[in-house]
């Protein structure tokens, strides 16, 4: 799953980007009201509660490839509940446990769980938030707006390493839920992606590079011959790959092909074609 985690200052911007988009849903939360006066209202009333807090609108999304087949709405409320319940607790933790970058360090996985279970079972309710589903594009994504405030004490959730604890949610929940995995940002060497990138990939879905990566990384997980490697990416993921050689016969490279949806002049699919190299020196190069 791709995340997006944002704290700003604007219910009613948010609230309204979020509800007033075609196909918008709303499948889970705890709120009263569909529309977005009442629910900007019943915001207002928690973020009171704490007048000193600049930015008490908390907006996450989840976006889930549509290789994950088509998730019924009770199915994605919970994870998107889950997911907002856990980047909550992860934004408690103090000392090592709360370094999610460093597996040595980080809080255990089945300990995290018994934590986000006593959360929402005890917690959950003091927060106002709602769960929308956008049905516009070909991913499944879904957007979840909350209050920083709690209810009950005034006081705010933290969004310090806030994108990190959104990764890390969202690899616990692929495992949990059996969805396509994943890598975070820190266990590659390619590049996080920025912010505007990350809203192309909310736009119009997941970009060709990406999708060939992903493709890659589920065909090789255990160590293929290359003839295997190249007959799986077809086979399941509709990608070409091809292998060139120098011209004493030495491998040269290795390029990876996807439809793009258009047509060349003979009437051919046209692909989008990148170098291993191009789309990750450390992975998807031949030798690697």
């Amino acid at each position: 799953m791709i995340t997006k985690i944002k704290a700003n200052k604007s219910f009613n911007g948010t609230t309204k980007y979020v509800l007033e988009k075609e196909k918008a849903l709303i499948i889970g939360g705890n709120m009263y009201g569909d529309t977005t006066n009442v629910l900007v209202e019943q915001f207002s009333l928690s973020a009171h509660l704490n007048p000193q807090l600049k930015d008490p609108c908390y907006h996450l999304m989840l976006s889930v490839p549509k290789t994950d087949g088509d998730l019924s709405n009770e199915k994605l409320a919970e994870i998107s509940e889950r997911h907002f319940a856990c980047v909550v607790v992860l934004s408690r933790l103090k000392g090592e446990s709360a370094q999610v970058k460093q597996p040595e360090k980080r809080i255990p996985s089945a300990k995290l769980n018994q934590l986000v279970d006593s959360f929402i079972a005890e917690e959950l309710p003091a927060y106002d938030f709602f769960v929308a589903r956008h049905g516009d594009k070909e991913h499944d994504h879904t957007h979840i707006v909350a209050s920083r405030v709690n209810n009950r004490d005034g006081k705010s959730i933290r969004t310090w390493n806030n994108y990190a604890h959104s990764e890390h949610s969202a690899r616990l929940l692929e495992r949990q839920f059996n969805l396509t995995p994943v890598q975070c940002s820190w266990e590659s060497k390619q590049k996080a992606m920025t912010r505007n990138q990350r809203s192309r990939v909310e736009r119009d879905g997941l970009p060709g590079e990406e999708i060939m990566r992903r493709a890659i990384d589920l065909a090789a997980a255990d160590k293929p011959t290359m003839p295997e490697l190249i007959n799986r990416l077809w086979q399941s993921h509709q990608i070409r790959a091809e292998v060139s050689y120098y011209s004493k016969g030495g491998v040269r490279g290795i390029k990876y092909g996807i439809d793009i949806g258009e047509i060349n002049s003979d009437g051919s699919p046209r692909l989008l074609w990148k170098q291993g190299n191009n789309l990750n020196k450390y992975k998807y190069s031949f030798n690697k």
